[in-house]
């Protein structure tokens, strides 16, 4: 059937993606998880990026879960690591996300995370696709009468993901507002993050520049975001800011821009952090995780600092699963997937530039100096 690809499921919204589509994915969860739950009524929380068909789609999955005997919890507009956060620190039994990610506004998909807030593996979502199929059919029974779930909206849930990410950069800089006097430019790319990073960077002192936070459905990525970053980078000079972040629609991603307006990518991203854990002894297995997708020079330059590189697949799925086995707190891809494994499961653009705005607050240097010895081959 090959519903899933590197990232859930994906596809033009109302044509291929369709609200029958996302009710039998709701319900196949919904019945995969109940089976598992140790309660009657388990609880799965569902989030949504600000896309035309997002309130359609959302609909229907929560349809499906409901119909399977599933309690939803509904975060309304939310970003996809805030959605996995909430659901691996919470009692929830899965977590779903209605987003395409970077993807054009006529496109929309679901993802799934577990109860511990990571990406379902393959062999999991094959079970769903089976379930799909056997609903598609009418052959999937769902709850009785009596065990219907209900749904709940509960958008205020968001404020424990921020409050977390505050909480957990005052605690490492031992200040309340860390980051006064730097000024950051920001890309939300008309996306989710319109709900968490103007709130997160203000409430920790800095001076907050705003793109793309007028969502109509429409806009999502449409010239903006991490990939188009140029509007920031022009925004940054014209500023004089320390930094820039170009976020993409559900937000597991982010690109940075020096305070020269100079991009940095993903692997330019990775070799600032790596370097500031490991001269703390906080880069555990002293090994970065990257796909085959990064640049050599991400490795040559690890090097330099006996830090190794270790390689993957794409997708941030292959990136954490490897970072399990080894041991790993830190990997991600050039895109701008960056997972800080101590700190959530899946790629995190507000967190990632939370901890580059940390190292820039701890060395005291500018972007531009940090990322001078990464030259991508």
């Amino acid at each position: 059937m090959g519903l899933f690809g590197t990232d859930g499921v994906r596809g033009l919204a109302n044509e291929e993606l369709t609200a029958e589509l996302a009710y039998h994915l709701g319900k196949a969860g919904g019945v995969y998880w109940r089976a598992r739950a140790e309660t009657d009524t388990p609880v799965v929380l569902l989030g949504r990026d600000t896309r035309l068909s997002g309130d359609m789609l959302t609909a229907a999955v929560a349809a499906g879960l409901m119909a399977a005997g599933c309690a939803v919890r509904d975060l309304g507009v939310a970003p996809t690591p805030a959605v996995a956060y909430l659901t691996g620190t919470s009692r929830a039994v899965g977590g779903v996300v209605v987003s395409a990610s970077h993807n054009p506004w006529q496109y929309n998909g679901i993802k799934f995370f577990s109860a511990a807030g990571t990406k379902l593996q393959r062999e999991e979502e094959a079970e769903l696709e089976a379930l799909v199929d056997h609903s598609r059919a009418g052959k999937l029974p769902g709850a009785g009468p009596r065990e219907i779930g209900r749904l709940v909206e509960c958008h205020w849930e968001l404020d424990r993901y921020t409050a977390d990410l505050i909480g957990l950069v005052r605690k490492a800089l031992g200040s309340r507002h860390p980051f006064s006097g730097l000024k950051v430019v920001i890309d939300c790319a008309h996306g989710a993050t319109v709900a968490t990073a103007q709130q997160v960077l203000a409430a920790l002192g800095a001076t907050v520049v705003s793109l793309g936070v007028e969502p109509d459905g429409l806009n999502i990525n449409a010239g903006c975001g991490s990939l188009h970053p140029e509007a920031v980078a022009a925004r940054v000079r014209a500023e004089q800011a320390q930094l820039g972040l170009a976020f993409d629609g559900d937000g597991d991603r982010v690109i940075a821009v020096t305070e020269e307006g100079s991009v940095v990518d993903g692997d330019g991203i990775m070799a600032v952090c790596a370097r500031d854990l490991a001269e703390r002894d906080q880069l555990a297995a002293n090994t970065v995780v990257a796909t085959v997708m990064s640049n050599l020079a991400l490795d040559l330059l690890l090097a330099q600092w006996d830090i190794a590189v270790a390689r993957t697949p794409v997708g941030d799925r292959e990136v954490y699963n490897r970072m399990v086995e080894l041991g790993a707190v830190l990997g991600g891809e050039p895109s701008g997937h960056i997972i800080f494994a101590a700190h959530n499961k899946t790629g995190d653009g507000l967190l990632t530039g939370l901890q580059l705005l940390m190292v820039l607050r701890r060395t005291g240097q500018p972007l531009s100096q940090l990322v001078a010895d990464f030259q991508p081959l």
